[in-house]
């Protein structure tokens, strides 16, 4: 190449993603896909490069829907950024009355009614400061109210809208549905809800607030044709007596999926199934439970590799559970107990497990395991985790030895 000529290799690091500067906000397209990918950014910050809703950040909305005094609520939170999304006119607000903000979701039915009514702040390490603060503003949770607030009118949404939700298998493929609120809050929904009872009672929660929106009274020209939001509910909920006769357009598909489940000669079909990884509380030293401060939550990287690791170590593919009795005597109790409970491949890897499995490789008491803080939160390292393996099976002898010539070669 010409000697004048300078090439430059960029490695992209997703957790640095910022909207595109040369988008021409002047438009109401250009304004719109703007603010649509700077929430895509926060919501989904995926910091190693794959699709994660989470965040280290202590005013990231993740955090704060699982916040303690936040949680019971979060389902009205989310069902109600769903409804705003389909265009429903939900009363929620960000309440600036005080010394601290409230978010809050009121009834129309009944105006003495509040469905949520939580402080937007939270314990944590300061963003600003980076330090530890007992009142964290979540400025991004209040940032995706307003805009799912500005959504619920765009014309770009509607049904003949640039980005509408698709009806046709055109307009599925021309993949312009993907800068749709509406697309953007689902795939939010199902990456945050990790139970069927959490779905369930998000799915109540959803119930609930559209039922308070469709008692009120219609307009009188809209009598003999089904209001707004009359075909909205019909488009989210179904008749019980219908059911039956809708289930049969996918009994086949579910089929095909428990199939190919049963078949499986290893834990995890594909990379997708692989534990990722999230915050999780703090063990006590004793191990006698958690810390409940959401300011001592860390992110369980290393721990997550550990349980991927062993879900494969303990399977057995003749009966298609996880077993600990070829792993030897020296089997911890909490790695047995573990097993005991999750004895089956789960398709993902829900909060409580990732609990569960922290209280297996948190706190141990072999003093060359390297933690990051108070005997949590592993440190990365080959050496360190095949120490962590030493420990919890019981398999000392030779692992030691391993790990011995690994820091030899590092010198």
């Amino acid at each position: 190449s010409n000697r004048n000529e300078q090439e430059y290799n960029f490695k992209r690091k997703p957790v640095n993603d910022r909207v595109h500067k040369d988008m021409d906000t002047k438009t109401p397209e250009g304004k719109y896909l703007s603010m649509y990918h700077a929430q895509l950014i926060k919501m989904f910050p995926s910091a190693d490069g794959d699709l994660s809703i989470e965040a280290g950040r202590s005013n990231a909305l993740t955090n704060f829907l699982r916040a303690d005094h936040v949680k019971k609520d979060t389902k009205y939170i989310l069902a109600a950024l769903l409804l705003l999304s389909e265009g429903v006119d939900i009363k929620i607000n960000v309440d600036y009355k005080g010394k601290k903000n409230n978010l809050v979701i009121k009834s129309k039915a009944c105006k003495e009614k509040e469905f949520v009514n939580v402080v937007m702040h939270t314990a944590g390490i300061d963003p600003v400061t980076n330090e530890h603060s007992d009142s964290i503003y979540q400025s991004e949770a209040a940032g995706v109210v307003k805009f799912y607030m500005q959504c619920k009118d765009n014309s770009l949404l509607k049904k003949e809208g640039k980005f509408a939700m698709p009806a046709t298998r055109e307009q599925f493929e021309s993949g312009k549905f993907l800068n749709n609120a509406a697309f953007l809050i689902q795939t939010y929904i199902y990456e945050f809800i990790d139970t069927a009872e959490d779905y369930k009672d998000f799915v109540n929660a959803a119930h609930e607030l559209l039922v308070d929106q469709v008692t009120e009274k219609e307009n009188p020209e809209q009598t003999k044709k089904k209001g707004k939001k009359g075909r909205i509910f019909d488009e989210l909920f179904i008749a019980k007596e219908e059911l039956g006769e809708n289930k049969k357009y996918i009994e086949s598909f579910c089929d095909l999926i428990q199939a190919k489940n049963g078949s499986t000669n290893f834990p995890f079909l594909d990379f997708s199934q692989l534990p990722k990884y999230t915050r999780v509380p703090r063990c006590k030293l004793d191990k006698s439970g958690f810390e409940k401060e959401q300011a001592l939550y860390y992110s369980n990287c290393v721990e997550t590799a550990l349980l991927g690791l062993f879900c494969c170590l303990a399977y057995n593919q003749k009966t298609g559970k996880y077993e600990t009795s070829h792993m030897g005597e020296g089997v911890s109790d909490e790695l047995r107990d573990f097993f005991e409970k999750y004895s089956k491949p789960t398709e993902t890897t829900d909060f409580e497990m990732h609990k569960k499995w922290s209280s297996v490789v948190a706190c141990l008491k072999n003093e060359k395991i390297k933690y990051l803080q108070s005997r949590n939160e592993l440190f990365p390292g080959v050496g360190n985790i095949f120490l962590v393996i030493a420990e919890i099976t019981g398999q000392k002898a030779d692992i030691l030895e391993l790990v011995e010539c690994i820091e030899n070669a590092c010198r």
